[in-house]
């Protein structure tokens, strides 16, 4: 075994703890609370969302929002999606600290990616590919990992493999799916391609797609001989599938409510779980999908979530007395957690009413449609205006643009700039200081001035002479 190979299955067993259940990185749904939740129930490797390397190293508010994470939340991979080697290689240093690896995403499909030119669309730059992550492995200590798409071609998936194994890839994660293989033409992932890709490489290998239940995990992880299990939408629609249980839908709303309170994910990160876990309940139910989708706060949220429990609650009584409760697979009643099942492909064209009554439907009326269903119920009487957003008023000057919260003069940055630099005038909601300006005029010295609602011990002094609009002048503050 080379000495690159044996750095591979050492960083997976020593450091990652051979790891064969893994949660999928995800946008804006593997973060720090759902995460927990996931290892909770027998998640044994974590990835964080897909984060953009230049925003990453360019931003530091963005970089602030990434990083997080807590004691408990190891073994974890930082993923990122990149299309410059230096770029990569930066994110990565900057990343190190906070985790035991770093992956690059070579997978994303979304339309997106392609115009940002990331993620699956880099397959035909293979060149590129390699040089990210040789890069990126000269730069840092810890491993970099890959997570790829698939070709049609199995020969030619392979030798993508073997490049980035190659490049220094310790682990790589295979997705099942062509990058054309998404939304409505999602389809089967090919296990025949991941097996192909395991045989023939001789670091690590994750397969992905096709999981909806443990024993999806057990069939996969037979058949391919991959050494992990990494899971996406299986997780979502169940936090526990790799503990084997299909809980009742309320029981994981719960238990991530109390994760989600104690690490403050924003609040669109948690709609977007809760309406997953609830996904066949909110099919029953769904009046409710209203309530949760214009909540916005974590409190709305959880009372909405505390109303959809105390109508499952009678259904699972009342099933369960009447037998006809169960966590198998196949006969698993709605309220409690389960994949959600895309319908088949369907052709492109036209179809017809009867084609329409002959496809299984799982999904539920739009927001839309269930909002012109209640202004219906209501006698057309206001009820798409109670929950209409409230629209900005305008700036008073230009009539364009929306003027500034927190401006004191309702207009808009530009208008309010314009006429303060005119008027001499102070704005605490843009910060203008063209009041300072004309002070510092009369008294060169001033000693002490207003900065964001505090006061400022100093000396004003005059950098360049005064035009006589007194527009640009630049003031230089001392020290107390």
């Amino acid at each position: 075994m080379s000495e690159d190979v044996s750095a591979a299955y050492e960083f997976y067993e020593k450091v990652l703890g051979s790891p064969k259940y893994v949660l999928a990185p995800m946008v804006e749904q593997s973060e720090l609370a759902f995460r927990s939740l996931c290892r909770e129930y027998g998640a044994q490797l974590c990835y964080t969302p897909m984060w953009h390397a230049a925003l990453f190293v360019n931003n530091e508010k963005y970089r602030k929002a990434a990083i997080e994470t807590a004691f408990h939340d190891r073994p974890l991979l930082f993923q990122f999606c990149a299309n410059d080697p230096q770029i990569f290689a930066e994110a990565c240093a900057l990343a190190e600290p906070y985790c035991d690896g770093v992956d690059l995403n070579l997978g994303c499909p979304q339309v997106i990616a392609a115009r940002g030119h990331y993620g699956s669309y880099l397959m035909e730059e293979l060149d590129l590919v390699e040089e990210i992550v040789k890069t990126a492995c000269a730069r840092i200590t810890k491993p970099i990992t890959c997570k790829i798409r698939v070709y049609e071609s199995i020969e030619k998936t392979v030798t993508y493999a073997k490049r980035l194994e190659r490049a220094g890839a310790k682990i790589l994660t295979v997705h099942g799916r062509r990058r054309d293989q998404k939304g409505p033409k999602t389809g089967l992932a090919s296990w025949d391609h991941i097996k192909a890709v395991k045989e023939n490489v001789q670091i690590p290998v994750f397969a992905n797609g096709n999981i909806q239940y443990l024993r999806d995990v057990i069939k996969c992880l037979e058949y391919t001989k991959v050494d992990g299990i990494m899971s996406a939408e299986g997780a979502l629609c169940n936090p526990a599938i790799f503990s084997g249980r299909q809980p009742p839908a309320w029981e994981m709303a719960d238990s991530y409510l109390a994760y989600a309170e104690k690490y403050t994910p924003p609040v669109g990160y948690i709609r977007g779980h809760l309406f997953r876990i609830y996904l066949h309940c909110l099919s029953k139910y769904p009046d409710l999908r209203i309530p949760m989708g214009l909540a916005r706060s974590f409190d709305a949220l959880k009372e909405v979530c505390k109303q959809v429990k105390e109508l499952c609650l009678k259904d699972a009584e009342k099933d369960i007395a009447e037998g006809k409760d169960s966590e198998e697979p196949d006969c698993l009643p709605y309220w409690r957690c389960q994949p959600y099942v895309r319908p088949p492909i369907k052709v492109l064209g036209k179809r017809t009413s009867d084609d329409d009554e002959k496809l299984p439907r799982n999904d539920y009326p739009s927001k839309r449609k269930l909002l012109q269903i209640k202004h219906q119920e209501n006698g057309g009487k206001g009820l798409f205006r109670n929950l209409a957003r409230d629209k900005w008023p305008l700036c008073k000057t230009c009539g364009r643009n929306p003027w500034g919260q927190k401006c004191e003069f309702n207009r808009c940055r530009k208008c309010c700039k314009d006429i303060a630099a005119v008027e001499f005038l102070d704005c605490k909601g843009h910060k203008w200081r063209f009041q300072i300006i004309t002070n510092a005029v009369e008294n060169p010295k001033a000693t002490v001035i207003k900065s964001n609602d505090q006061d400022v011990t100093g000396t004003i002094e005059l950098s360049e002479e005064l035009n006589s609009d007194k527009k640009n002048i630049e003031l230089v503050l001392d020290a107390p």
